[in-house]
């Protein structure tokens, strides 16, 4: 319910325009890792691997490392929902460029391509159903996807009926002298 309320709270935020993310220096790579480590938890309880690679030990950003791990918790714990005991999932972090990367693939159900599109939206849901009775309130990759936004990254989505999905997200690799704050559009 706690979890509820503060995803309802996330979203009216964001939508009124007001959250603000107070930009920060952080590492992208540990906050990954962190998130890893809670969630590699609850995929050995479902006997899924769960794995991350990356080729830099550090990749130091200028964003809300907060809100950036709420991100980051979303796919893999969504991936972990829907995915069956004895398949794998696949976090990658890199850099390139510019840019940032963190990707999370998953051998899940995947989903549709007419489903693709509302998985952004608040509150809805695709026909695929959580393969322990997990619940989901429909919020996480909305929320998720305009903090994405505010931060002047993309989420995507890549999915294959009874293959998996890879939800990716990037982030622009800011140069140190950038703002303190940066403001989400709805």
């Amino acid at each position: 319910m706690v979890h509820l309320v503060n995803d309802m709270l996330d979203l009216a935020t964001i939508e009124s325009g007001t959250l603000q993310l107070n930009i920060r220096d952080a590492d992208l790579v540990q906050i990954i890792r962190d998130s890893f480590s809670i969630n590699r938890q609850i995929a050995e309880q479902k006997e899924i691997s769960l794995s991350v690679k990356t080729e830099n030990d550090s990749i130091p950003l200028k964003i809300n490392g907060i809100k950036i791990r709420q991100v980051a918790d979303n796919p893999i714990s969504n991936a972990i929902k829907f995915s069956y005991p004895g398949t794998a999932i696949n976090v990658r972090i890199l850099r390139a460029g510019d840019y940032a990367e963190v990707s999370v693939c998953d051998q899940g159900q995947g989903i549709t391509a007419e489903e693709l599109p509302k998985l952004f939206t608040p509150y809805s849901r695709v026909n695929v159903t959580s393969t322990a009775g997990e619940k989901s309130t429909g919020l996480g990759l909305a929320i998720s996807d305009r903090i994405i936004q505010g931060h002047e990254g993309i989420l995507s989505v890549e999915s294959e009926v009874g293959k998996g999905s890879v939800f990716r997200f990037t982030l622009p690799v800011r140069p140190a002298h950038g703002e303190n704050t940066a403001q989400a559009s709805s």
